[in-house]
């Protein structure tokens, strides 16, 4: 587990912009999340059922993951072997995935019911 190691904590004096931090994007196929991706996902799947594969797990690392399917089209997210299902996230709801200090699997921590606009 990481733990503050004390000293001064780093501080934000100015609210945290992540340049390149989100993406909205109309899927046709299989989304596979690379290093390069924002950590915000809001996913269409653009007319059926899609899968989304995470890429190697890092420590720290995390993607929030919307689904904003304008049917009942759920995204499917799966670890990177690409058979084992973490979480389907439905219509109208998103998902919170990251990987713990062991830094070897993705972990589902929620999927939560969201109101798009």
């Amino acid at each position: 587990m990481a733990t503050f190691k004390g000293g001064n904590p780093f501080k934000l004096v100015r609210r945290l912009v992540l340049d390149g931090g989100f993406n909205t994007e109309t899927l046709g196929a299989t989304r596979v999340l690379l290093d390069r991706d924002a950590h915000v996902q809001k996913l269409d799947p653009g007319g059926s059922a899609r899968e989304v594969d995470l890429r190697k797990a890092t420590k720290g690392d995390w993607f929030l993951i919307v689904n904003a399917a304008d049917a009942s089209e759920n995204l499917t997210i799966k670890q990177p072997d690409s058979s084992t299902t973490l979480a389907t996230v439905n219509q109208n709801e998103a998902a919170l995935v990251f990987v713990e200090d062991t830094g070897l699997t993705w972990t589902l921590g929620f999927v939560f019911t969201i109101a798009l606009s």
